[in-house]
């Protein structure tokens, strides 16, 4: 479905995956070890995808919301993240360069 969105509105294809968690910053191999660990200790999760939406946001053009209870509170934990407002999501079109489609 994604390759076919972008291609329909000469977007970005990309593999489709869950942002749980953005703005994350500090050493890439810290953070990729916390991931692994994090990812090994917990079991698989059903996920309940919410509305579509669109937003102005260029990787977030058109998306689905995620159900963030479980998901985002562990992910946060795990990476030691504050409690911020943050939104997961499974973007299906993200925007070629800054053009708006």
């Amino acid at each position: 479905m994604i390759a076919d969105l972008a291609a329909k509105h000469d977007a970005v294809a990309f593999e489709p995956h869950i942002t749980v968690v953005g703005g994350i910053n500090g050493d890439c191999t810290t953070l990729t070890e916390m991931t692994r660990s994090f990812t090994a200790e917990t079991s698989p999760l059903s996920v309940t995808f919410g509305d579509v939406r669109c937003s102005t946001t260029r990787h977030q053009c058109i998306f689905l919301l995620v159900d963030p209870s479980k998901v985002y509170e562990l992910a946060r934990g795990a990476l030691g993240l504050p409690c911020e407002a943050y939104l997961p999501h499974l973007s299906l079109v993200s925007e070629r360069g800054g053009d708006r489609h």
